[in-house]
């Protein structure tokens, strides 16, 4: 089977992952498979196999036309008998061209929450939804299927999740060795964060944090909008010196940094499913996430401790008791870990497979 899976942009994005994840993954199960991405954002999978760009740039309103016509004529071209598409302008252009041009199977991944939709897009979303475009409409999580429960009965007839799944991780160096390659602090307490640097991940409370917790370091991994603020904040707050930016780095030193860490801290202020934090969770790294439906939907009620998104005291509050009370971080991590085996690739894609068969 030829299967297209066509994402908004290129970065290193939780919905690119998990179209990447799924690529490798139809790949190794026989399918012939391609990830598509309408622009380049930033060039995290450029050297991929099997990727195609078709704007190097997010297009302006005047070359929206032009990037449309681009889309339907590579599609035509090279004729899917499946296309997939990730996040919403991906979903509304790209399912509408799939029908146009008689794709059998066109199945719409909503990773975010509706009420995170802009209004234009979130109404084209549910008329598409309603009117047949897409076959299959794929929630990465019962919270997000929740979000969606005022459209129309016939969107929601089509509505289901299949829960985001990742490679089991586990750490490839020790703790010491891990903190020297990456000059952190042998003894003293490290809490990190992984994710996009934007305003809904949050990032920047972590560095009221600092303040709150002497001789505390904060590792924050990959790169967005935020970064610039991030670093004028740390600046005048007094806590560079415990801060560590290092951008998007490879995936297996990421599993390295979290397992070496004391604390992983979650603050997002949204949050459809979390990948950052499952794989946190197979890391055994104690977690500190902000109380949202869909992580506690992830985590479960004993995986982490819970606290309001910008409380900083409450979150000064909870990475203290866990680095002061090795009982209580180890109960967390065992309990996480436990928690994390819901979430393998295989079940994800095996979820994915059962939908492709329904039209066979």
């Amino acid at each position: 089977m030829k299967i297209i899976q066509l994402v908004t942009q290129m970065e290193s994005g939780g919905a690119q992952r998990i179209a990447y994840l799924l690529a490798e993954a139809l790949e190794r199960r026989g399918h012939e498979s391609e990830i598509w991405f309408l622009y380049r954002k930033r060039p995290a999978y450029d050297h991929a196999c099997n990727v195609r760009v078709l704007a190097d740039s997010k297009p302006s309103l005047l070359r929206l036309p032009h990037l449309l016509s681009e889309l339907r004529q590579q599609l035509h071209r090279h004729a899917p008998d499946v296309l997939i598409t990730h996040t919403y302008y991906a979903n509304v252009l790209g399912q509408a061209c799939a029908r146009l041009l008689g794709i059998r199977k066109r199945i719409a991944v909503q990773h975010g929450l509706a009420s995170d939709y802009p209004l234009l897009v979130r109404l084209l979303d549910c008329l598409l939804g309603s009117t047949e475009t897409y076959t299959t409409n794929v929630a990465v999580s019962q919270t997000v299927v929740s979000s969606f429960s005022a459209c129309p009965s016939r969107y929601l007839k089509r509505l289901r999740a299949i829960p985001n799944g990742v490679p089991c991780v586990a750490a490839t160096s020790g703790r010491q060795e891990t903190r020297r390659e990456w000059d952190l602090p042998l003894h003293s307490p490290v809490m990190t964060n992984v994710g996009r640097l934007s305003t809904i991940k949050n990032q920047t409370v972590l560095l009221d944090i600092l303040t709150c917790l002497p001789g505390f370091h904060l590792v924050l991994i990959g790169d967005g909008e935020l970064r610039p603020k991030l670093t004028e904040k740390a600046a005048r707050l007094q806590v560079a010196d415990r801060l560590h930016l290092l951008g998007e780095i490879a995936h297996q030193s990421v599993v390295n940094l979290v397992s070496a860490s004391d604390v992983f801290v979650f603050p997002s202020r949204s949050e459809s499913m979390g990948l950052a934090v499952i794989e946190a969770m197979m890391c055994g790294t104690p977690i500190v996430a902000s109380y949202l439906p869909a992580l506690h939907e992830v985590l479960g009620p004993d995986s982490a401790l819970y606290v309001p998104p910008d409380d900083v005291a409450a979150l000064a509050d909870a990475i203290r008791q866990i680095v002061a009370n090795p009982k209580l971080a180890g109960k967390i991590s065992a309990k996480s870990s436990d928690h994390a085996t819901r979430f393998t690739l295989e079940r994800m894609v095996s979820e994915y497979e059962q939908v492709l068969a329904v039209f066979d």
